[in-house]
């Protein structure tokens, strides 16, 4: 793209105030600006500017400058600098602002296509839909029942079927583990988010190798098997509803993010599993604590019947301790250095810590917002113990973190909701 002259000689005025900047800005007198080219005064009048020109504008108005049209004769530096002989102008030539090299993945959007593709060309997807066609006995040890087709996509028991295709498997795995909002969980929590949309024969091993080989997760998480023996868990009242039973803790002397240093992390211990993450400040008292768990829990879950949280002042103070007594609220204080009797809430700990280590490892100063995405993370995986996901206890169903190939069609009854429930 070809330049006009008036803006190839503004721009030798950009490129001079910006090189001394330092000097003119907030100066108390005029800058004066010797120029031979007086076609500058072209803008001088009221024009419809170009982006570029919108640009030069706004920089322009931070310098008080004065610009007076001298002949060429009269500023023989300047002059004689821009008539070098080495500056001439050359033909344009084609050339590629953005080769293939500088790009390390290509990543296709249409999922969609990419699985309809892969299908097409797939042995196994073939002699399903040969046997389905020709309505002969399948021959697989699965019944042909299972197999369904909707959206020209084969489906195995209401679930997209992933052809033999690694780099679409690949793709898979990272879309449910690599985003902020999945948060790189487990190979157990990766299996199931992608069985709740795929299925491929395998799938359980391809996810275990490829979790195993993330680079991230070995370098940021902590070992989940140590040699000490296990420790006696607080039970469970197994007809507790979500967050009447809670154990807090804080995460402190974090990077500043948002004029917030620590970050308080509350657990519903008996029911749901699920998490609720408040930024706060490491001064915060016990009243402070009272006000964030009043803003950020009782609101939409009321009082709970028990805390479980360690012996820091904010639980252990007269005023905390009176405002359970007062409320109802039994407050279960864990002994002096043993932090193991919340042990669920130091789990808990854990992750959120690798999961800020991953996503905000570099721009340590930034991690408050990623906290929204990091609740949604914890709260959209599937829980070991209760074999499902915080929010399909609380809500009644997953929500959507991102797009699917298909479109969910079908919602959980009120007697699926009631019998799932009184089984957690």
């Amino acid at each position: 793209m070809r330049w006009i002259d008036k803006e190839i000689v503004t721009l030798g005025i950009i490129r001079g105030l910006t090189a001394w900047r330092h000097y003119l800005l907030g100066t108390p007198h005029t800058t004066i600006i010797w120029c031979d080219h007086k076609n500058l005064s072209y803008f001088r009048a009221a024009r419809h500017l170009t982006p570029r020109q919108s640009c030069w504008n706004l920089f322009l108005s931070q310098f008080d400058i004065s610009i007076t049209h001298k002949p060429g004769k009269d500023i023989p530096g300047a002059n004689s600098l821009s008539r070098r002989s080495d500056y001439g102008t050359e033909p344009d030539e084609e050339r590629t602002l953005l080769p293939d090299t500088l790009f390390i993945g290509k990543i296709d959007v249409d999922l969609h296509n990419r699985i309809k593709d892969a299908q097409t060309t797939d042995q196994l997807a073939n002699t399903i839909l040969r046997a389905k066609t020709l309505n002969i006995p399948s021959p697989f040890k699965f019944s042909l029942d299972d197999w369904t087709i909707d959206s020209n996509l084969l489906l195995f028991r209401k679930h997209i079927y992933i052809p033999d295709n690694k780099d679409l498997k690949q793709q898979i795995l990272h879309l449910f583990h690599d985003l902020p909002s999945f948060g790189h969980p487990g190979i157990f929590k990766t299996t199931s988010l992608i069985r709740q949309h795929y299925w491929w024969p395998g799938l359980t091993i391809f996810v275990k190798n490829f979790i195993n080989g993330c680079a991230t997760c070995q370098q940021m998480k902590i070992n989940t098997h140590p040699t000490t023996p296990p420790l006696t868990p607080i039970p469970a009242d197994p007809s507790a509803l979500p967050f009447q039973s809670v154990s807090i803790d804080f995460i402190t002397d974090l990077p500043l993010s948002n004029s917030f240093d620590s970050l308080m992390v509350i657990v519903d211990h008996d029911s749901s599993k699920g998490i609720v993450l408040c930024p706060c400040n490491k001064t915060i008292d016990a009243l402070g604590t009272a006000l964030l768990y009043h803003q950020n829990v009782y609101c939409r879950f009321g009082l709970p019947k028990c805390i479980i949280s360690d012996r820091g002042p904010q639980f252990a103070s007269h005023v905390f301790q009176t405002l359970c007594s007062r409320l109802g609220i039994k407050s279960k204080l864990s002994t002096t250095y043993h932090p193991q009797t919340d042990g669920q809430t130091e789990q808990a700990n854990q992750e959120i810590e690798a999961y800020l280590r991953i996503y905000c490892g570099t721009a340590p100063n930034t991690w408050a917002k990623s906290i929204p995405d990091l609740e949604f993370s914890h709260n959209l995986q599937t829980h070991s113990v209760t074999k499902t996901s915080p929010f399909n206890i609380i809500l009644g169903y997953n929500p959507i973190p991102i797009p699917p190939a298909i479109e969910p069609t079908n919602l959980p009854s009120l007697s699926e909701r009631l019998r799932l429930l009184t089984t957690i």
